[in-house]
């Protein structure tokens, strides 16, 4: 081979030496720039992912900060609720002791109770037995009781009064002044007057102005005039018959109930005798004692008394 040729081979195979190591270097630096852009990618995503990392672990603390306040608070009322429940436990351990001595007692009680249920059982028969001799007995009371009660009846509303007759509902054995039976009309529902009423009543009535005639109107008629229209009033009246030596009068009583039973005679004037122009008067009237009659109302130029009669030997009186 000539020389020439040699020379440019050589030439050509020094050239090959000096574009490798280029070549290597540059595949060098693009696979360093590929793994350097490579790494840059992954370390901005890397630090992205470390920013919202950091962001979560802010909130996160946020919420743990938020979460111990509460988890603090929790506590507190937990240790209020502990004192709350040391206390409640104290109160319930008085309490049961209270239910212990109750419970006791509440046996002791239960004991008594069934002594005293025995001792009921015994009473109560015993009561049964009684019960059948008290109604024994209410039928005998019974029976007494309606043989006392026409008794009772005429004794009940005459405490005050007495003489040999005290009736009600009777009509005296006494004539009037023209020889006919005393005719008294009773009203059931009079009642017992006061002493005001009896003086309102006896001061309006006109009986007493009824002139006095033998043989015609005398006291019993009187008398008799006054209880009908005191009965017609509403007022309870009484035809008293008084008895003297040798002769009877005829008055009224009226058994109040502020003064007890007060006599009142309205026998009136003959015709022509002098006298007072009002004729009602009261009398103290009892057995042996003189029979003077007292003007209710003192009438002027007049003595209040009335003269004596005589003394009383008997009463009766009938309501």
């Amino acid at each position: 081979m000539p020389d020439n040729q040699y020379t440019i081979i050589k030439e050509q195979h020094s050239s090959s030496k000096l574009w490798l190591p280029t070549i290597i270097v540059s595949i060098l630096a693009i696979i360093l720039l590929i793994f350097a852009v490579t790494k840059n990618s992954e370390l901005s995503k890397s630090q992205k992912d470390l920013l919202n990392t950091q962001s979560q672990l802010s909130s996160t603390s946020a919420e743990l900060l938020n979460t111990k306040s509460q988890l603090t608070l929790t506590n507190d009322q937990l240790s209020d609720t502990q004192t709350q429940l040391t206390s409640t436990q104290t109160q319930l351990a008085s309490v049961q002791s209270q239910l212990t001595s109750t419970s006791k007692q509440l046996s002791t009680t239960q004991t008594q109770l069934t002594s005293t249920q025995t001792q009921l059982a015994s009473v109560q028969s015993q009561l049964t037995s009684t019960s059948k001799q008290l109604s024994n007995t209410q039928t005998q009371l019974t029976t007494t009781q309606g043989q006392l009660a026409s008794t009772n009846a005429t004794l009940t509303l005459y405490q005050n009064t007495w003489g040999t007759v005290v009736a009600s509902g009777v009509e005296p054995r006494f004539l009037d002044g023209a020889g006919s039976p005393i005719n008294l009309v009773s009203n059931p529902v009079a009642i017992n007057p006061t002493w005001a009423q009896v003086q309102s009543f006896i001061l309006a009535d006109n009986t007493d102005r009824h002139a006095y005639i033998p043989g015609v109107y005398v006291c019993g008629n009187y008398a008799q005039d006054v209880y009908n229209n005191a009965e017609k009033a509403g007022i309870r009246t009484a035809w008293v018959a008084i008895k003297f030596a040798d002769d009877w009068h005829a008055c009224d009583a009226f058994k109040t109930t502020d003064r007890g039973l007060i006599f009142i005679d309205c026998t009136g004037l003959m015709v022509g005798q002098a006298g007072p122009p009002n004729c009602d008067k009261t009398v103290n009237v009892g057995l042996g004692k003189n029979y003077i009659p007292m003007s209710i109302i003192p009438q002027a130029g007049w003595q209040s008394q009335w003269g004596n009669i005589g003394s009383v030997l008997d009463v009766q009186v009938y309501w």
